[in-house]
């Protein structure tokens, strides 16, 4: 039995309700469906290339699809305790409700259970955490199927757990598309946007298998520019990104050898900075932090000759006085940050041991390499004051140890709950790390507020604003 015997669990059926396909990250995933109580496969089946498995995230298939997505909102909110599906009732209208108020964009961006938790809050005003959940008490038919396919569509593996498979199989699955064949659109050695339109996608037949690959610019080590296909989306956008700026300051002869001979203290910043990283890396991350300030990412990002002499045009007479300002505020921050550096080291035998280990979190999450890029101009101007603030609790906490150690009750709950998170920073999505980096900044204002009121705020920061910001965070 097939599709048809599923659709006997609905009532009504077409195929936007059961489609024969998804299209995630760029792939369109084959479906099938099966009605087999106690079957691997009970339910809807993704059928997966193995070139494609590396590029794919499981949240991406905790919707399944529109025709059994009713039942498996209907099977979670059952999952939770008798207390908190009290407020739910009756269930099948909270369904219905939250069917409503879901938008597209957080199916692709957030997990299944977080987006229900984000209604349940906003809508119905209970709080439920990701542990409440219990997909795992669902039956197999509501959770999605894998089956992983070689390039002659026979098949490898099976499983409900796509992290499993991605385990077992990731490297083989790099090792496919690496091995595919090259694709007409990949070159080397580029001087000059000479090429074209660079797509977003590209295709081509692997076997019996229909492949996509992901063109991007990239930078060797060597500073070498070519287009390479990758099969990830978002891997695709960093590489482009970081090829664009190099194709930028080829483009820029000029500002490009004052960029790398000429810019303003650079000896100093590479001394300050030497515990921390090479002057090599500063330098990069410099001139990489300026050139995101004069030619900030466009959306799309830009894929064209026409769009690439655009952005050359309105961003290349700002450069040089761009670079010249991020030196002289950063060479201003890594002085405040070395004297933090000797202070803290000079007065750490009178300081607890979770004093000294809070801030040398603190200084560890303001500088470290690439910091100048991932912070930008409009934030990196505040990180003086941070700074003078921690220069300035250090000189209070001799006189009030106790109000110190009562503000650090205070803040230490926000400060576990964003390392824990900060260590994860690579498994989070785009979205999530964008609010991390606001609640980062947050704690710095209310660091702030708890140790040096006198320097003042750049916006309001409690206690209160912070929990919020955390669980809007754990919720995404």
């Amino acid at each position: 039995m097939e599709k048809e015997d599923l659709l006997q669990r609905e009532p009504t059926h077409t195929d936007d309700l059961f489609p024969d396909h998804l299209d995630i990250a760029g792939n369109s995933i084959k479906l099938t469906y099966r009605f087999e109580p106690g079957h691997a496969l009970d339910g809807v089946t993704a059928h997966i290339p193995i070139h494609h498995l590396n590029s794919l995230k499981a949240a991406s298939f905790d919707w399944l699809v529109p025709g059994l997505i009713r039942e498996k909102l209907s099977s979670l909110f059952k999952s939770l305790t008798k207390v908190q599906r009290r407020q739910l009732v009756p269930i099948p209208d909270t369904v219905s409700q939250c069917l409503q108020w879901v938008k597209p964009e957080m199916m692709s961006q957030n997990s299944l259970t977080a987006t229900l938790s984000r209604f349940l809050n906003e809508l119905k005003g209970v709080s439920i955490s990701s542990q409440d959940w219990s997909p795992e008490l669902m039956p197999d038919h509501l959770k999605m199927g894998f089956r992983l396919l070689d390039d002659q569509a026979n098949s490898l593996a099976v499983s409900h757990d796509l992290d499993y498979l991605k385990l077992e199989f990731g490297d083989t699955a790099s090792e496919a598309f690496e091995q595919a064949p090259t694709w007409e659109i990949q070159r080397d050695n580029i001087n000059s946007w000479d090429f074209g339109d660079l797509p977003v996608q590209v295709k081509q037949m692997v076997g019996k298998i229909d492949i996509t690959g992901f063109p991007a610019l990239c930078v060797n080590d060597q500073g070498v520019i070519y287009i390479d296909i990758v099969d990830d989306a978002a891997t695709a956008e960093q590489l482009h990104h970081s090829g664009l700026q190099a194709l930028i300051l080829k483009s820029l002869p000029e500002q490009a050898r004052y960029l790398r001979k000429s810019l303003p203290d650079m000896q100093q910043q590479c001394l300050y900075f030497s515990a921390t990283g090479s002057c090599q890396e500063l330098h990069d991350d410099l001139i990489a932090a300026s050139i995101d300030q004069c030619f900030p990412n466009s959306s799309p990002p830009v894929r064209s000759k026409h769009d690439f002499e655009h952005i050359l045009s309105t961003g290349s007479t700002t450069l040089v006085e761009t670079t010249s300002r991020f030196c002289q505020i950063n060479l201003k921050i890594l002085k405040l940050y070395n004297q933090c550096v000797l202070e803290l080291e000079k007065k750490s035998s009178r300081l607890p041991e979770e004093t000294i280990e809070d801030m040398n979190h603190q200084l560890q999450n303001i500088i470290y390499q690439g910091y100048i890029q991932q912070t930008g101009f409009n934030q990196l101007k505040h990180i003086p004051r941070y700074l003078k603030g921690l220069l300035a609790r250090l000189q209070k906490y001799e006189n009030n140890p106790g109000k110190d150690e009562h503000a650090s009750r205070v803040l230490s709950p926000f400060m576990k709950k964003y390392l824990q998170a900060v260590e994860l920073w690579l498994e989070l999505t785009p979205v999530q790390q964008e609010k991390l980096e606001y609640c980062h900044w947050m704690l710095e204002e209310f660091r702030i507020s708890l140790y040096a009121q006198e320097l003042g705020t750049a916006s309001p920061a409690s206690e209160k604003r912070l929990k919020k910001l955390f669980t809007e965070f754990e919720r995404l």
